[in-house]
């Protein structure tokens, strides 16, 4: 949903970007030599400065076209590839020394020949060997320098590919001046649908009626057309090859603010990808809906009408038509499709059934449409109305990187509007803030982004990597709109100083790249390279010259807009620690089928699990590998189901050893809620030890990249896995699993990959290569095995749910009892209304995955993780547990020795070197905070919603619901220790079994291990941690990084009062050897080994 509002992703598993991108420049000495900058003594066409070779281009680029293409430009020509393809993205020229057009080619002809001929010898860069076949024109726009802006949509045997388009360039004489776009080369996939389009209609119309909780009856649908997709070119999550799917547009008909674009797999039926397309228009026509849902509602006032003394209507319709003038006047652009077409706005709109006062605004396509009061704030006029004009011209995806760059060009020309327009506050301390005259107040700063922590530069530890908000469309546009602002303002950002060129002659160079330059799926990469190209292009109009191209380019380097995110790749599981190497027990990489080392078998319903993988009903080639040419492929049917693929043999584990389990995988379940917190499949991991008699679930032996969800637990879900923790939703591509199988040394183990769905709909399920049983042994007595590079052995493919994040109102008394879900058919399922929660036991040991808002990233002083040490005593955790006795033992003597790592009383500054945050922002963001409510000794101690958005609350207070506040000390070394320890005290009222307290360690700034306890204390009670004796990781002594957690949780329902306080944390280790064989410390009575997983980052 395209909507001016901030969009709060939701549950995430840390993820990667699907498109990485290199950037080169031809290793040509000429090239490398020359500049494109000029001296400034004349207004000549110039583009900025090459760009710094930062690698070479691929081995199996054309080097003889590259070295014709350098030959051709004098060597100013700048080419950036595509990292996933290996082919040509963008190639951009000095205007004054464009590529010449073809010497074939008639003087007279028109720009689409031209364009074919300069592809005919070059399209093979771009992964086009036959550009006659391979591109079907689009749009031909000619401007009035007669320059030329060719626009192709890519297809295969007349089958078009979503996002696979290309614009070419020409001058006015037929050169080639830049040429950009991205293909998937050879897609290589059956054309033959298996679902004909009425079947792939009903999937759709079920899909979105189940997401939104609606009727399929309550929906239409468009007519399926048969496309080609990969996600690589869009940058989803999901299996990456390439498929043949049904394309269509779902909407309500009740008027609601859904357009669902939805590509059903035309092979199997899958859900391949889904997102909703509303953008959150001097021909202006304003109307009132009146609170209600009817569009457009009642007519107010028309062009050429005066002010009639509704303010809503009145400020609608005067922003409306300041945005037109801004457009008319810096761009010649006539409305939003430059042809006239009326704008008509709509205020005080309610959704039919939703919230009302309807808190929001956005672009339905057709139409502006208002929440009551957002029509009272320009900027918010000129974004939206901004959306209109991206439609009409690089039609931009409103997901992932495309929707991010969609939105900051709302925002940027909202902004652009609001600072010229003379109306509204626009006081210094306003400028750049976007929204300030909204009900509410401003919702994102353009110049400071991570004041509402949004990323100002793509290594920003803010960028979000997930799928929830279509992709973080309104977190990530902040790279863009940092870029904008320096652009425009100046400022020293990132050891970069940019001088500013001004609101003008930066709007007309983002114009030129949404005008002309941009393709549908256009990412930050393409954006640095169009920007560069744009301003180049413009030298010598509009009073753009050389050196404003210069400012352009320190301001794009300042944002780092041609790099990615390093915190989006898949999470890569280690195989051993440094120095070591893995000794294999037991290795398959699938290659022979034959060899029976796999069976498969159903419990409930059909089993679909397949090997090899195109062993299938469907005709679907499953061919998804990081090795050879077979994997596992377990298809998540669109039935109940409980079915597994097991290995048929055990393999024995040395006595006393430290054995592992890694394997390779990819996944993508069922969780079409558009709230994305319902994952309704998902995939666990078993083992057994009695040659298959009985298995255990292995969730608990995960030490990297464990399960990331919960399957749907609510009354109406019907997996016979419900309720459990489970790898649930998208894995972005390939990943690999670790697990620490200490505790199963001196057996012999079988492990299985099990798979729950509901009676729901489909999808792609789990593809598994690569599955590895061995031990770590120092490199200098065994010869390292090599793990096979992750590269898929076909053109992948992919899904992505896209939802929204649900709003989620706290509690704001004490409720004595949970209030009962109303019953619900199953094909409707909660959107905004929590299910139960799945049952828990007070006492039982659970592994909690915290849900991830945002992206992986290390927080300040937390490493990525690294790979895990051999522990010398572990705890086995088992799924249900009675709470651990007190262990004892003969008090010693106290010899010296100890040294004081960290002692925090709260009696002077915090959190000073800790991190504190709060991984559930629904109901705010509360953090622990230094607080004199209650103290265990002194004035102060640290209370868990105490910080942020609680520091205003009283003593007494009712802590919300859905709370995940955090607070991490860390790293420190325990390599000297020969005993260390943790105490604390802590005071607990919280409902039980539901809201606990954690506080553990952990090896890898991740995954923390240690004791829980839930509802209420009776007072200040003792906790405490023995480093030697830590539940799963067992002995942290030695270790030279280690981090403590205490995390204070709460969920959607019933609250209590005040629920957690800390005080006197002592952590501690002693260097003396009358230490080194000491029993452990012990474990008070009532709290349970527990682990929990660190949120990827701090509040969004």
């Amino acid at each position: 949903m395209r909507c001016l509002g901030t969009s709060t992703p939701g549950q995430e598993i840390p993820m990667r970007t699907t498109m990485r991108l290199v950037v080169v420049s031809i290793t040509i000495a000429a090239i490398l030599a020359s500049t494109w900058i000029p001296s400034a003594q004349g207004p000549q066409p110039t583009s900025p400065p090459t760009i710094p070779l930062t690698t070479s281009a691929p081995a199996f680029a054309d080097e003889a076209l590259l070295a014709r293409l350098a030959q051709a430009t004098g060597g100013e020509v700048r080419i950036s590839y595509h990292a996933y393809t290996g082919k040509v993205r963008f190639i951009g020229t000095d205007p004054s020394r464009p590529i010449p057009r073809a010497e074939a080619l008639a003087p007279e002809a028109p720009p689409t020949q031209a364009a074919l001929a300069f592809l005919r010898t070059y399209g093979p860069l771009f992964g086009i060997a036959d550009p006659e076949a391979e591109l079907a024109v689009m749009r031909i726009k000619q401007d009035e320098r007669n320059r030329a802006f060719v626009r192709f949509q890519q297809q295969h045997h007349g089958i078009p590919v979503l996002a696979g388009e290309m614009i070419v360039q020409l001058d006015a004489e037929g050169n080639v001046v830049s040429a950009g776009g991205e293909t998937i080369p050879d897609p290589g996939t059956s054309l033959t649908p298996a679902i004909s389009a009425e079947q792939a209609q009903a999937r759709a119309l079920e899909m979105v009626a189940r997401a939104y909780d609606l009727t399929p009856d309550a929906l239409s649908a468009t007519q399926p057309e048969l496309w080609l997709y990969n996600p690589v070119l869009l940058g989803a999550p999901g299996p990456q090859f390439t498929s043949l799917v049904w394309r269509m547009d779902v909407e309500p008909r009740p008027l609601l603010p859904i357009r669902e674009l939805v590509l059903v797999d035309a092979r199997t039926g899958t859900i391949a990808l889904h997102f909703n397309q509303i953008d959150a228009a001097r021909d202006r026509r304003t109307y009132d809906a009146q609170s209600g849902s009817t569009l457009p509602g009642v007519l107010r006032r028309s062009e050429g009408q005066g002010p009639i003394g509704d303010a809503e209507v009145d400020k609608a319709h005067d922003f409306a038509g300041d945005t037109y003038d801004f457009y008319w006047t810096n761009h010649g652009r006539d409305s939003l499709d430059n042809a006239g077409m009326p704008i008509i706005s709509t205020v005080r709109y309610c959704p039919q059934g939703g919230q009302c006062p309807y808190p929001n605004a956005f672009w339905n396509g057709q139409q502006m449409v208002y929440g009551q009061g957002y029509a009272s704030a320009d900027d918010v006029v000129g974004h939206e109305l901004t959306h209109g004009v991206t439609d009409h011209e690089s039609h931009l995806f409103y997901y992932m990187q495309s929707g991010a760059i969609n939105e900051a060009f709302s925002d940027i020309w909202g902004e652009f509007v609001d600072l010229s327009n003379g109306k509204g506050n626009d006081a210094a301390s306003m400028r750049w803030l976007m929204g300030e005259d909204l009900p509410g107040g401003w919702i994102r700063s353009m110049s400071n982004p991570p004041v509402k922590s949004d990323p100002d530069k793509m290594t920003s530890g803010h960028y979000y990597c997930g799928e929830q908000d279509n992709g973080g469309v309104h977190t990530n546009s902040g790279v863009a709109n940092k870029a904008a602002y320096l652009m425009a303002d100046g400022d020293t950002f990132n050891g970069k100083t940019v001088t500013g060129i001004g609101i003008v002659k930066t709007a007309k160079i983002f114009y030129e790249v949404n005008a002309n330059l941009f393709t549908s799926g256009s990412d930050y990469q393409d954006l640095y390279d169009r920007l560069l190209q744009a301003c180049a292009n413009l030298v010598g109009t509009a009073g753009i010259t050389a050196a404003d191209c210069q400012q352009v380019k320190n301001a794009v380097d300042a944002v780092e807009m041609n790099q990615q995110p390093p915190s989006c790749p898949a999470p890569e599981a280690p195989m051993c620690g440094a120095g070591q190497s893995p000794v294999t027990l037991w290795f398959d990489d699938m290659e022979n089928p034959s060899a029976g080392r796999w069976a498969s078998a159903s419990i409930t319903g059909d089993n679909t699990w397949y090997y090899p993988q195109t062993n299938n009903p469907f005709h679907f080639d499953a061919t998804y590998t990081t090795s050879g040419v077979y994997n596992l492929w377990g298809y998540n049917q669109p039935q109940r189901g409980d079915f597994y693929i097991a290995m048929t043999s055990s393999v024995s584990l040395p006595a006393g050893s430290q054995p592992y389990l890694h394997f390779k995988h990819a996944f993508a379940f069922e969780d079409s809620d558009p709230s994305g917190a319902s994952k309704y499949d998902g995939g666990i991991v078993e083992y057994s030890t009695n040659g298959g008699a009985s298995w255990a679930d292995a969730g608990p032996l995960f030490i990297n990249n464990g399960y990331n969800g919960t399957i749907y637990n609510a009354a109406d879900g019907d997996n016979p896995l419900k309720g459990r923790q489970a790898f649930t939703s998208e894995s972005n591509g390939y990943m690999s699993s670790r697990l620490n199988l200490a505790s199963l040394a001196g057996k012999s183990v079988r492990f299985r990959f099990r798979i729950g769905t509901d009676s729901g709909t489909d999808a792609y399920g789990w593809f598994v290569d690569d599955v590895r049983i061995y031990t770590c042994a120092a490199q200098a007595t065994s010869t390292p095995t090599r793990t096979p590079t992750r590269t898929p052995s076909r053109s992948p493919t992919r899904t992505a749910t896209i939802t929204r994040t649900p709003t989620r109102t706290p509690t704001s008394t004490n409720t004595p009892t949970r209030t009962p879900t109303p019953t619900r058919t199953y094909t409707r399922r909660p959107t905004n209304t929590p299910g139960p929660s799945p049952t828990r036991v007070p006492g039982a040991v659970r592994r909690v995955a915290l849900p991830i808002v945002g992206l992986s990233y290390a927080l300040p002083g937390l490493p990525t993780p690294t790979a895990t040490r051999t522990p010398t005593r572990t705890l086995t955790p088992t799924r249900t547990l009675t709470p651990t006795p007190t262990r004892t033992r003969t008090p010693t003597a106290t010899p010296s020795g100890w040294v004081t790592i960290k002692n925090e009383t709260f009696e002077g500054t915090f959190p000073g070197n800790w991190t504190v945050l709060d991984d559930d922002p629904n109901s705010g963001l509360y953090y622990w905070g230094k607080r004199d409510c209650k103290a265990a000794s002194g004035s102060y101690s640290g209370w868990a919603i105490g910080g942020g958005d609680g520091a205003s609350l009283a003593c007494g207070s009712n802590y919300p619901n859905s709370v995940e506040a955090w607070m991490i000390y860390g790293p420190f070394s325990l390599a000297d220790a020969t005993a260390a320890t943790m105490t604390l005290k802590y005071w607990l009222n919280s409902e039980e079994g539901f809201d606990e307290l954690l506080w553990g360690a952990s090896m890898d700034g991740s995954w923390f291990y240690g004791y829980v306890d839930s509802g209420d204390s009776g007072g200040w009670k003792d906790g405490s941690l023995d480093f030697s004796d830590v539940p799963t990781l067992g002995d942290l002594r030695g270790e030279s990084q280690v981090w403590v957690g205490i995390r204070f949780l709460s969920d959607e329902s019933i609250i209590y009062a005040e629920g957690a306080y800390v005080d006197n944390i002592l952590i501690r280790k002693n260097t003396s050897s009358a230490y080194a064989d000491t029993p452990a410390m012990p474990v008070d009575a009532g709290v349970v080994p527990a682990s929990a997983k660190l949120p990827a980052r701090a509040d969004k």
